[in-house]
């Protein structure tokens, strides 16, 4: 077993040492070529930053149609959880149920609104995409909690 363990050593050590000549070699061959000098380095580098930035937006853009399709499945979901409320708030007390039937209109109200979004991010460019979605998710992310509230409010109310 020290005989397999010595051989194993011995090669680790050689492989790591043609590695590490392999490198250096290849670095300054690398840096012979290059006779740039470091302010074009640096235009090199933010020209590269700035190509992977506009692919990284290119890809979302073109994952438009799927994120869509996605909002639409989470709006009608919504919209659900707030006929769901309406139909809870109907059977609580006179005054609770006053209160709710206002704060459900309200989340009605912020529902149709959450739509109107939703129509200028499916008809939005792709200059203008980072910025529409950005302002929809937040705008849903509003939505999610206003009818958690509401839920917690009106299951007060409500309770057997």
């Amino acid at each position: 077993m020290k005989c397999k363990n010595k051989i194993i050593k011995k090669n680790i050590w050689a492989v790591t040492l043609v590695l590490m000549v392999l490198f250096m070699f290849g670095h300054q061959t690398s840096s012979a070529k290059s006779d740039t000098n470091p302010g074009q380095k640096l235009d090199t580098a933010k020209e590269k930053t700035t190509q992977a930035g506009q692919a990284v937006s290119d890809y979302a853009y073109a994952k438009k149609e799927e994120y869509i399709k996605i909002m639409k499945t989470k709006l009608n979901e919504l919209e659900k959880e707030i006929n769901d409320l309406d139909k809870q708030a109907k059977r609580a007390k006179s005054k609770a149920k006053t209160v709710a039937k206002k704060k459900i209109k309200a989340l009605k109200k912020d529902f149709r609104k959450l739509g109107k979004k939703m129509d200028a991010l499916e008809s939005s460019t792709e200059n203008k995409w980072d910025d529409v979605k950005a302002k929809y998710n937040q705008s849903v992310d509003e939505m999610i909690s206003s009818i958690r509230t509401g839920r917690e409010w009106l299951s007060k109310k409500i309770a057997p």
